[in-house]
């Protein structure tokens, strides 16, 4: 990068920092602060442990030294300025996600497709945070990463000071990696067991009400189809979930009672069969 295009780079970030109002990131006097800065460049170096006291000071700073890029912390110290990471004294740290397009297991070619995919995920996403785990949406900042996703940034009391084994069940849990999952998605009923939360209320928690209201959704396209074309539909499933790599008790369970159902009773409704698992 040349003299001219460096200046004129710094000028029209200049008149951005100027014109525009700066949002600040939550707490944000208690993270540290880094840049990269235009006269520099193309060398990449980081200018780190800055703090700043005011929001007043943070402003004056950025429109004054007009940096290139600007980092903070998803950390949060007691001495964000110091100059080691021992002497600014760790307190809690923002609980974030990181979605990319890239690795999403759909893949298209577009990348407008690409960003309606990670776009879908970041809303499925932000559908756990706020029902699942009950988070506060004040307390959730979501922001396009400038490229291909988006960075979700929870900033919930309750969470700041997790360890990285907590946070990582966090993420399990997303993923559907629970378990032993019969837990999680069976409860009892007059001595029998019936999938947790069926229903098509608002009643209910976690994935068990998940499970129920996307089977009663299933059942109910499934029977506005042909009954023919519905178990054909139903024996693909039956067959995919009976393949090693994605072979699950429970699962399998419930598409055979739904195939066993729909056979002996063809005239059944959805809420019949969906009454009868």
């Amino acid at each position: 990068m040349n003299f001219r295009t460096k200046s004129y780079l710094r000028k029209r970030f200049g008149d951005y920092y100027q014109a525009s109002e700066l949002p600040l990131p939550h707490d944000f006097t208690r993270r540290e602060w880094g840049f990269i800065f235009f006269d520099e460049m193309p060398e990449v170096v980081m200018r780190r442990h800055k703090a700043f006291s005011s929001e007043g000071e943070a402003i004056e700073y950025l429109r004054g030294m007009v940096p290139a890029h600007v980092y903070h912390s998803a950390a949060y110290y007691q001495f964000p300025g110091a100059g080691t990471m021992k002497e600014k004294k760790w307190e809690g740290a923002d609980l974030i996600f990181d979605l990319d397009a890239d690795h999403l297991p759909q893949k298209v070619r577009s990348y407008a497709g690409m960003l309606a995919n990670v776009k879908a995920e970041t809303i499925k996403l932000l559908d756990f945070l706020l029902e699942d785990f009950g988070f506060d949406e004040k307390n959730i900042r979501v922001a396009f990463s400038g490229g291909r996703g988006y960075h979700i940034h929870v900033h919930e009391p309750r969470v700041l000071t997790l360890g990285s084994a907590e946070r990582r069940e966090i993420v399990d849990y997303i993923g559907g990696e629970v378990g032993p999952k019969e837990e999680f998605i069976f409860e009892e009923y007059m001595g029998k067991k019936i999938i947790a939360s069926f229903k098509e209320s608002s009643d209910g928690f976690g994935w068990g009400k998940r499970l129920s209201k996307h089977l009663i959704s299933y059942l109910k396209n499934l029977s506005t189809k042909e009954v023919h074309l519905a178990l054909g539909e139903v024996s693909h499933a039956l067959f995919l979930f009976e393949q090693p790599e994605t072979q699950d008790n429970f699962t399998t369970e419930i598409a055979s009672q739904i195939y066993k159902l729909k056979m002996e009773h063809p005239n059944w409704n959805s809420r019949r069969i969906a009454q009868q698992i």
